[in-house]
């Protein structure tokens, strides 16, 4: 009997010890939303601008508004295409009454879209999109999906956002920014490391 004790002893410490090894499964951890960039509406100019594919953060960018070109769908539907005109094939992309896009190019009739959300991205005749009325203070946007323009020739001078004031810069060639808009005579691009904006002349980017 007392050799029964002992064993049923030992075989007890036993399954305590492996209980205290094994350690129980932790409980699921949600993944961490992604960042959210808020994008600054004054112009600030960095000491030093780097390759902003060096620096750029993961996640998305909170843009101002007023920062983007906004159209709307007014079609039931709209055809994208993958240029600027009815010769080019047709994405994947299906564009129906009510969806946004921010216009990021044009070329005659024709406007280059990135579509919000999907992030899927073509051409579509001027005729099937209006201004967009923003639905909100800021608009989250993927970044990495924005289009970039590469500086083709030394900058000296920039323009600031909002009244487009002259602002002394100093940008070598080469380098590559993420687009937000453009229009016929400038480009307005992010600067990462302040999280802020500036135009460009066109003829300095391409």
């Amino acid at each position: 009997m007392a050799q029964i004790s002992t064993l049923r002893c030992r075989c007890y410490l036993g399954l305590a010890l492996l209980s205290a090894c094994v350690s129980l499964p932790e409980a699921h951890e949600t993944a961490p939303a992604p960042a959210r960039i808020q994008l600054q509406t004054q112009s600030v100019i960095p000491q030093e601008i780097r390759n902003q594919l060096d620096v750029e953060p993961a996640g998305d960018l909170a843009v101002p508004a007023v920062m983007l070109q906004l159209r709307e769908v007014v079609r039931p539907r709209a055809e994208v295409r993958t240029g600027p005109g009815s010769a080019y094939e047709l994405t994947d992309a299906v564009l129906v009454q009510g969806n946004q896009v921010i216009e990021t190019a044009t070329h005659g009739v024709w406007r280059k879209v990135l579509v919000l959300g999907t992030w899927q991205h073509g051409w579509v005749h001027h005729q099937a999109l209006a201004l967009s009325q923003p639905r909100g203070d800021v608009v989250r946007v993927a970044m990495g999906h924005l289009p970039m323009v590469l500086v083709i020739r030394p900058v000296s001078v920039a323009q600031g956002f909002a009244q487009k004031e002259p602002l002394a810069v100093s940008i070598p060639r080469g380098i590559q920014f993420r687009e937000l808009r453009r229009d016929q005579a400038a480009s307005l691009v992010w600067l990462a490391q302040t999280n802020s904006a500036i135009w460009l002349s066109r003829r300095d980017v391409q």
